[in-house]
């Protein structure tokens, strides 16, 4: 696929999510519009439990969760600590999509990118370890077993939630969208 078919493809699928957004603005009021919009346009969202339905709601139960093991289609991020920031899930959706497709066991095939977000294995598999134990260590979510064992598993093997924390920790509540920045990209516009 080329360049610019990618971009068009982006570019209607920003117009479709867009669209919906306003349509359920204008349907529900503002406070419901942007879940509900992702929810209605996710073409490929799989039916196992979104986050808000995890037992528990704490990050254990939702890394543990059956979610967890869900490897492609849109949800909401099962990651919900501290880097976490709803309203910048139309981005973080823009980027699976662009990116990846939704499949979090995507495999670039020129570089050591991976997962959902294509990160760059080679790169971030040990700094993203070492950022999310300080936060679990901080936060004492009783994960640090659980991160440690990140640093033997290629970025692609991490289940739905560690690549979406790993997303989320990269983002750094809006300072760190350049690591996905492609020049013309719709998703750009999202970001911040």
């Amino acid at each position: 696929m080329g360049r610019t078919t990618a971009h068009r493809r982006g570019r209607q699928m920003a117009a479709t999510l867009l669209a919906a957004t306003a349509a359920m603005t204008m349907i529900n009021g503002p406070a419901s519009a942007a879940p509900d919009a992702l929810s209605a346009t996710a073409a490929k969202a799989p039916t196992a439990v979104s986050a808000g339905q995890l037992p528990g709601n704490s990050e254990r139960a939702r890394a543990a969760s059956r979610a967890n093991r869900s490897t492609s289609g849109y949800q909401l991020s099962l990651y919900k600590g501290i880097w976490y920031q709803p309203k910048a899930e139309p981005f973080r959706r823009c980027v699976m999509s662009r990116e990846s497709h939704y499949n979090y066991r995507a495999k670039n095939r020129h570089s050591s990118a991976m997962g959902a977000y294509q990160l760059l294995d080679s790169k971030w598999r040990h700094s993203l370890v070492a950022m999310m134990r300080a936060e679990s260590r901080k936060t004492k979510d009783g994960l640090l077993g659980d991160i440690k064992a990140l640093t033997h598993k290629r970025l692609q093997m991490w289940g739905r939630y560690w690549q979406d924390r790993a997303f989320w920790t990269a983002y750094q509540k809006g300072r760190g969208w350049r690591h996905w920045y492609l020049p013309g990209s719709f998703c750009n516009s999202l970001a911040g």
